[in-house]
């Protein structure tokens, strides 16, 4: 197998795991402990995570899709050598203290989303589809989410946030409309997923031009969309008692879209109530590991046992532990003030050490045993 073709995997996975080192160490570090001391690389951690291994994954899985020519195929080869660049670029930057050197690495993150965006736009497959739609939005947030890491006192810290997960949020409504093939039962619903996708872009380009007040109509229409997408996701519908791969999907989606609804909600609720700011570490982890790390370990399997043509196993342990490390957070947010500050230390580093087991778990059920049953 060519070194291009298996390459960016490995590659987003080295990126997501220093990516969680730097977050476990950020992480605890709110509550007094610190084990690793990366204090110079914690700003930079949810652009490894975003920006870094969840766009790889994106462009790579394109990349290795059926029925793509050639030109395709380079197109987004160039966009994932260019992310993987961009993102060793801004860690050197900030090891040396190059200041400078660091906005020219998220600078090149530009670029993944425009070979993305030209990928969509000559694809006629995709031309007038919701999916379409959906996708082009989530780049144009792309873009907006680097140029306010460019920026970063244009906007506050809690509405960033939202724009910052807005990118994979997205997409990854985008693509249940595309894997699952369901077409609309009437053209209304299709009005519907255009004019609140049309909300999400045009509130979140308020936000970041006008006012943060704006943020408030993103939140609402991401949550409009996800709940329209929920209701007309087939697989929620389907009785999966004697299919194996759809009873796992139809759990993870079940869980992921309870976590992205509940998500929302608390942000709206912290931003129209002025609830303490802790809220944006609940909202964030109910949105970031919730929906966003339910959806990557239900899909996972699937993915990978079609691009390599690998056997899986689908283990509902890795969803478990995810969801354990995410109780802890959210525990440990709401209730730093109310117990002792040693608790707060060790249920915060728990709670990340068990996000590198859910890692390992996944990579054991998926890469490891299809090598292994090979």
């Amino acid at each position: 197998m060519e070194l291009k073709r298996v390459y960016p995997l490995p590659a987003a996975i080295g990126i997501l795991i220093i990516g969680l080192l730097i977050g476990l160490d950020r992480y605890i570090s709110l509550y007094g402990l610190s084990i690793l001391q990366l204090y110079k690389l914690f700003d930079i951690h949810p652009i490894l995570i975003i920006y870094g291994f969840i766009s790889i994954v994106i462009l790579y899985e394109r990349f290795r899709g059926l029925g793509l020519t050639q030109k395709y195929k380079d197109m987004l080869l160039i966009g994932i050598s260019i992310n993987i660049f961009a993102v060793a670029l801004a860690i050197l930057a900030l090891l040396i203290n190059f200041n400078n050197l660091f906005y020219y690495g998220v600078g090149l993150l530009l670029i993944p989303p425009i070979t993305y965006i030209l990928y969509l736009t000559r694809n006629r497959m995709y031309i007038y589809k919701p999916v379409y739609i959906m996708h082009l939005a989530s780049q144009i947030i792309y873009v907006l989410g680097v140029l306010m890491v460019l920026n970063p006192l244009s906007i506050d810290k809690y509405i960033f946030g939202l724009i910052l997960l807005l990118y994979p949020t997205i997409f990854i409504l985008g693509e249940r409309l595309e894997l699952t093939r369901f077409v609309a039962p009437t053209p209304i619903y299709n009005i519907a997923i255009y004019i609140a996708t049309l909300s999400i872009v045009l509130s979140t380009l308020s936000s970041y031009i006008y006012s943060g007040y704006f943020s408030i109509f993103t939140a609402l229409s991401t949550l409009i969309l996800a709940l329209l997408i929920t209701y007309l996701d087939p697989t929620l519908k389907i009785r999966s008692r004697f299919d194996e791969e759809k009873r796992y999907l139809k759990l993870h989606l079940k869980i992921a879209y309870t976590m992205l609804v509940l998500g929302l909600t608390i942000y709206l609720l912290g931003y129209v109530f002025k609830m303490p700011y802790n809220i944006y570490d609940v909202y964030t982890h109910l949105i970031a590991l919730g929906y966003i790390g339910s959806m990557l370990i239900g899909h996972g399997p699937i993915i990978l046992s079609g691009l390599f043509n690998i056997k899986v196993r689908y283990s509902y342990i890795p969803l478990y532990v995810l969801l354990i490390s995410l109780i802890l957070r959210i525990l440990t947010d709401i209730l730093f003030v109310f117990i002792p500050l040693s608790y707060s230390q060790i249920m915060s580093l728990a709670s990340g050490i068990l996000i590198f087991m859910v890692l390992a778990l996944f990579l054991r059920n998926t890469v490891i045993y299809g090598m292994y049953t090979a």
